[in-house]
């Protein structure tokens, strides 16, 4: 909605966060920090109007749920429960994102978000567990990175992915990207 800068939809886009969080069905002692919704808000904010419009109108029915962190680090997790026309979504956040720096945390939410707009585009039923499933899930994740980057928040991406993975791999996944959404200079498409 980087379009709309009215009241209303910065309400609209609190209304909805504060829907998919109570969603979620946060687990007792823990809490979404009010930072932390304001990144959701600002994550959502930076959206393209017709994408954060699937939000916003309900078409995507996104529960956001905050879980306790786990021995090992894991990324937020984008999930997706039932049939193609007619799933529920869900972004997992663990406790520990809340202290990622912003531009990192956003990144990784965009992610998640362009991960479920992917999933809201196929009509293909997810595989069973497997190799098939395996490369349904990849194919989703390379995605969401290129929806991202198509979106205009390709420096978000490049936070997220810088923090998360060796260079190698961000190079790779950055040709592979400047290869699907045809992008030669992200810093052209990029959000501040």
């Amino acid at each position: 909605m980087k379009t709309e800068s009215t009241e209303t939809g910065s309400d609209a886009i609190r209304d909805l966060v504060a829907r998919s969080l109570a969603k979620g069905a946060q687990r007792a002692g823990l809490e979404v920090r009010p930072d932390t919704a304001g990144r959701i808000e600002k994550a959502f904010a930076l959206l393209p109007e017709d994408v954060a419009e699937l939000f916003l109108s309900g078409a995507v029915d996104l529960a956001i749920r905050m879980a306790a962190n786990l021995a090992l680090p894991l990324g937020m997790q984008a999930t997706v429960q039932g049939s193609p026309q007619a799933a529920r979504f869900e972004i997992l956040l663990y406790d520990e994102h809340q202290d990622l720096p912003e531009d990192q945390f956003i990144g990784a939410f965009l992610h998640q978000l362009g991960v479920l707009v992917a999933r809201t585009r196929s009509r293909v039923e997810e595989p069973a567990p497997g190799p098939a499933h395996a490369k349904f899930k990849q194919a989703l994740e390379c995605e969401a990175d290129v929806l991202v980057w198509e979106w205009g928040l390709a420096y978000y991406s490049l936070s997220h992915l810088n923090a998360t993975y060796p260079a190698h791999v961000v190079d790779r996944i950055v040709a592979e990207i400047k290869a699907d959404c045809h992008v030669d200079d992200p810093d052209t498409r990029t959000v501040h």
